[in-house]
């Protein structure tokens, strides 16, 4: 059969495709299924955003699976992927996007995380201010990503959900607003996994977890909100009972003793 540790490369492989997609070719792998994507859009960021959370599972996860490197420093490489979205985001859009701020912010305590990590100058491995702030980012995610799908249900007002809404992204849109969404809850999966293996549980076992998650996450894509409906490439639609059972063995076969 197949080792257990192959299992969970794969994941991180097949994590990558979209890392690489989202980050690199963020419009054109989005023409590739119909769906056009305008320079400077919030589209764009959406998908880039998604490129970023899922560049960072990737990374991550395959070094700490391999153990080429301590865990601080798998999820600190993972966190290069977060620090690329984050300065090409107030580098490309502009000044007056509602994110601007706060994508400095989170781009200077990324920056300084992997700094201090990664050059080895801290006399300690630094665990908990890297579980600080994926705690941040996952709790941060978590809401926006649970108050969009609730408002779908509740409809209410913007000041009920966020008092200071962080950007409109119903602007573009329902697809838009609806990719936006969907990397919230890409970034829950990343930091999900960060968040486990700094908390002591074993690599390919947390792979196992975050396989479940990604599933539940597929299942709210494809079941509940429909998002294949939305896009006119058929051949899509046949991806979704594809990832099930992908996905499903993985998680089945890294849990299992």
């Amino acid at each position: 059969g197949i080792a257990v540790i192959d299992l969970a490369k794969l994941f991180s492989g097949l994590v990558s495709i979209d890392g690489i997609s989202g980050t690199l070719f963020p419009s054109a792998s989005c023409e590739l299924a119909g769906v056009k994507v305008p320079p400077k859009s919030l589209r764009r960021l959406s998908i880039e955003a998604m490129g970023s959370a899922a560049g960072s599972l990737s990374i991550s996860s395959f070094l700490a699976i391999t153990e080429k490197v301590s865990i601080e420093k798998a999820v600190a490489y993972g966190l290069i992927s977060r620090l690329f979205f984050l300065v090409r985001g107030f580098l490309s859009y502009p000044a007056d996007m509602e994110q601007y701020i706060n994508f400095k912010i989170k781009a200077l305590v990324c920056g300084i995380l992997i700094f201090a990590v990664l050059s080895g100058l801290s006399p300690s491995p630094l665990t908990v201010p890297l579980q600080v702030f994926n705690l941040y980012l996952l709790f941060q995610s978590t809401r926006s990503y649970l108050l969009e799908s609730l408002s779908k249900y509740f409809k209410p007002s913007k000041t009920e959900i966020n008092p200071r809404p962080i950007i409109d992204v119903t602007s573009e849109g329902e697809l838009t607003a609806q990719l936006w969404q969907f990397a919230h809850g890409y970034n829950v999966i990343s930091c999900f996994f960060q968040l486990l293996i700094l908390f002591g549980v074993a690599p390919v076992k947390a792979v196992g977890f975050t396989s479940i998650l990604l599933l539940a996450w597929f299942l709210d894509v494809t079941l509940i909100k429909k998002a294949q409906n939305m896009i006119s490439i058929k051949w899509l639609k046949w991806v979704t009972p594809v990832v099930f059972p992908i996905f499903g063995a993985i998680a089945v076969g890294t849990l299992k003793k």
